[in-house]
């Protein structure tokens, strides 16, 4: 009798356990440039960074965004020592729903989800929110250091 995956039973050894990995609810004003904004909540979410995933690579965090309205930037310019990626994913069909602005060395956008947005290592960056709801993703690179180590306020 052929098994199918549907059937077949799931059994596991705890071998890969701690590459399962629950998010922190946190306040970001301990993370280097940030700083609070009115309308804009002070929580991120990090999936991975050096404290949840020490042997890691990345540094992952989520921002819940709801009915945002022309915000002012909540973080500073700064750049990392390495590289990373925004991606902004909006509430409505097709991943739509937020409107930002970014900000890359001497340039601004104005950007509509879904969107990502490469940061390499060195370059000047910031972002704030012009409307919508959604959510915030960023990924950094940080070879097992703090998000506080490969930052630099510029």
């Amino acid at each position: 009798m052929k098994r199918t995956q549907k059937n077949k039973k799931t059994t596991h050894k705890n071998k890969f356990k701690n590459l399962i990995l629950t998010p922190r609810k946190e306040l970001f004003t301990n993370m280097s440039a940030h700083h609070i904004v009115k309308g804009l909540t002070p929580y991120l979410y990090k999936f991975s960074d050096n404290i949840n995933n020490p042997k890691g690579k990345l540094f992952v965090a989520c921002r819940v965004l709801d009915n945002v309205k022309n915000t002012k930037p909540h973080v500073s310019y700064h750049s990392h020592s390495v590289d990373q990626m925004y991606m902004w994913i909006g509430n409505k069909k097709n991943l739509k729903g937020l409107k930002v602005e970014v900000f890359l060395g001497d340039e601004n956008y104005i950007l509509n989800s879904p969107v990502a947005v490469y940061i390499p290592a060195g370059i000047k960056h910031s972002h704030r929110y012009i409307k919508g709801s959604g959510f915030f993703i960023g990924i950094l690179v940080t070879n097992g250091k703090s998000y506080n180590e490969v930052t630099k306020n510029v």
